[in-house]
């Protein structure tokens, strides 16, 4: 039964270091590149708007 616990407890950890590690820093950095995105689309939007008012 103890090998069965441990195979168990080395499964959730090597996920958990898997999804911590891995996962959440590539999320992070996808959300972080998409918002530079955006900005940078919208300030082109604004300097349009922009010169189109002068």
């Amino acid at each position: 039964m103890a090998p069965l616990l441990a195979d168990y407890a080395l499964n959730v950890t090597l996920v958990s270091l898997f999804i911590w590690v891995v996962l959440f820093p590539v999320l992070v950095q996808g959300l972080i590149v998409y918002a530079i995105i955006q900005a940078r689309g919208e300030k082109r939007e604004n300097d349009l708007a922009r010169t189109h008012r002068d």
